[in-house]
């Protein structure tokens, strides 16, 4: 039948003949051992792994409303890839970063792991032994990958490669604001110390809300007339600049 993203009667029937193929219990059910005996197939193979390896230079762009990583060759679009992205509560890094550590962990990183030089978390682009995942937001930050496609990645890259990460194309802090205090940490606290790096009132941009950031937030609302209180509130957000794309 149609690839038309319904699991109707047709896909329910391909379940069943894949599951007794596989000698799994024939539910039409795509659960856990069936995503596994999927993600062990050719059928979620890209075309990726059929690619020559870039000529040019390679950059990574990472998209997350898009959920996609897009290989640049010499800054050009190469090759596109499926993504998994940070859950709201621990929302991945935006900013551009540089992979900084190749390395197969295992287990929960699935066969390869790209370190990212983020300076408030250990955060990469890793493969998963979650394959039903990837396209969700579903991780603690990082980004996951069908470990097919990661190890095509880990052959085209090498330390120093650089990776932007964006939320989309307006808003580089994303749909939602967060009260920001002190102790906590993540690309909101980022992009709220760049931008006070930028007036004049903080030295250090390394993504956790500390002491020397709570006092910088304090002096610009002074500056500005608003209660200071040292926590970025949508006030304070909206006098920095950051406003809200619907």
């Amino acid at each position: 039948g149609p690839e038309d993203g319904n699991f109707g009667a047709k896909t329910q029937a391909a379940v069943i003949k894949f599951q007794r193929e596989h000698r799994l219990q024939a539910t039409g059910i795509v659960e856990e051992k069936t995503w596994l005996a999927l993600a062990s197939q050719d059928l979620l193979e890209t075309s990726a792994n059929k690619l020559k390896p870039p000529q040019g230079e390679v950059s990574l762009l990472i998209e997350l409303d898009r959920r996609k990583l897009t290989v640049f060759s010499d800054d050009k679009p190469y090759h596109e890839f499926l993504v998994a992205v940070g859950k709201e509560e621990t929302p991945s890094p935006v900013g551009d970063w540089t992979i900084i550590h190749k390395s197969s962990w295992g287990g929960g990183f699935g066969t390869r792991w790209l370190g990212l030089n983020v300076p408030w978390g250990k955060y990469g682009i890793h493969g998963t032994n979650k394959p039903w995942s990837i396209g969700a937001a579903a991780s603690h930050g990082c980004f996951r990958m069908w470990n097919r496609d990661v190890e095509v990645i880990y052959s085209w890259v090498k330390n120093g490669t650089k990776v932007k990460v964006v939320h989309g194309r307006f808003d580089p802090l994303g749909p939602t604001r967060r009260r920001l205090h002190k102790g906590v940490r993540g690309p909101d606290v980022f992009f709220v110390q760049k931008r006070l790096k930028q007036l004049g009132l903080l030295d250090c941009t390394d993504g956790i809300y500390g002491p020397g950031t709570q006092k910088a937030v304090g002096d610009f609302q002074r500056k500005n007339e608003l209660q200071a209180h040292g926590e970025v509130d949508m006030a304070t957000y909206q006098a920095l600049g950051f406003m809200n794309f619907e």
